[in-house]
Order: structure tokens, then C-alpha cells, then sequence
């Protein structure tokens, strides 16, 4: 998408109840994922694997994924493929919510910037690289995985990890950005509603 077509889209995408909207699917992945210690969860993955995911490293070298699925073995592939069928969701979900809020954080500022807000859907598709890999690895079993989809995995994460410490440094920053607004917004709340108070007084 280009930069002046993206600069025209954020202002439908900066609405509160789309925040809303993309928030509560992506807390409720992020809590199956990460906090749940059942089935489709990462903890059930390294239950029955003895290790973590590779999916949760920076660029796992072919050998640190190929020992992992050897780990596992055909039971423990069964938890990772749960993994995976979470995680068909997780990425779009995620970047959903991160442009909403980018969209939010981007409506007052330079139409320059509105390529920030694609850093969230290129961080999904690093994701997506990396989960294509991993379905691959699934489907040869744990004694085969192939050289091609070790190597792409490793990619496809890396390319995962980068682009999300960006979208997130980007939300950062631009939250550091907008403080002082916020800030000069709320004495302008305060100084209205005491200022009639005063007038009365007198």
C-alpha cells in the first residue's frame, strides 16, 4: 500500500470501538498462548517436548529446531501442531489490534509517518512465513524435517521478532510523543470546570 493511500486510510481505522473490537480476540490468543497451561497452549508444547517452541526464539539456527522436533517426537508433534492452529489466528490478530492503536496514536501526526501502521501487518507475515515452516516440519515428522523448511523457519522468525520490536517501539515512542498533549488536555478539563466555580465567587 502506498504512503499518501495508507496516510488516507488510518483516519477510518482510529475508532475506539474497533480498538475494542480487535483487543478482546487478540487478549483472549495472547492468554491461551502464553498463560494457559492446557491444550493449544505453549506450556502443553514444552510438556511434551521437553523444551520450549522454537517459535518463541530469535532466528532458531536449522539445528536448534531439527533437536526440538527430535525431542518431541510423533506425541509431542501432536501438541505443537495445537500450537499451530492457535497461531493461525494470533498473527492477524495481533496486527490487527497494533494498527488500531498505531491508527489512534497517528491521527495528529505527519501524513510521513503513516508507514509506521505497516509494520504490524509485515510483522504477520514474517509470522505467517515462519508458521508455513513449521506446518512443513509437522507434516515430515520429527526424524526428517526438511533442510528448506528449517532454513525458511529460521527466516521467517527473525523477520518476526525485528518487525515486532519495531511495531511495539513505534507505539512507544509514539505514546512518549502525545504526553505533553495529554497532559496540556487534562488541565484544560481542569482549569473548565473550576473555572466557573471562581466566577461565581466573585
Amino acid at each position: 500500500m502506498k504512503p499518501t493511500r495508507l496516510a488516507s486510510t488510518l483516519p477510518r481505522l482510529a475508532n475506539r470501538r474497533l480498538l475494542f473490537a480487535t483487543g478482546l480476540p487478540w487478549l483472549a490468543l495472547a492468554l491461551v498462548l502464553f498463560q494457559w497451561t492446557g491444550r493449544f497452549s505453549l506450556a502443553a508444547v514444552k510438556d511434551a517436548c521437553g523444551s520450549e517452541a522454537p517459535d518463541v526464539m530469535f532466528a532458531p539456527t536449522p539445528e536448534q529446531t531439527e533437536s526440538f522436533l527430535t525431542g518431541c517426537g510423533t506425541t509431542g508433534l501432536e501438541a505443537y501442531r495445537d500450537l499451530q492452529l492457535v497461531d493461525l489466528f494470533y498473527p492477524a490478530a495481533s496486527a490487527a489490534v497494533l494498527v488500531v492503536v498505531l491508527a489512534l496514536l497517528l491521527r495528529n501526526a505527519a501524513p510521513r509517518l503513516a508507514w509506521l501502521a505497516a509494520l504490524p501487518v509485515a510483522t504477520a507475515l514474517g509470522d505467517y512465513l515462519e508458521n508455513a515452516a513449521a506446518w512443513v516440519l509437522i507434516g515430515s515428522g520429527p526424524d526428517t524435517p526438511p533442510a528448506a523448511a528449517l532454513a525458511v523457519f529460521q527466516v521467517g522468525s527473525g523477520a518476526k521478532v525485528v518487525l515486532s520490536w519495531a511495531a511495539w517501539l513505534a507505539v512507544t515512542g509514539m505514546l512518549v510523543a502525545r504526553l505533553p498533549a495529554f497532559r496540556r488536555g487534562i488541565v484544560s478539563k481542569r482549569r473548565a470546570r473550576t473555572t466557573p466555580e471562581v466566577r461565581g465567587s466573585l
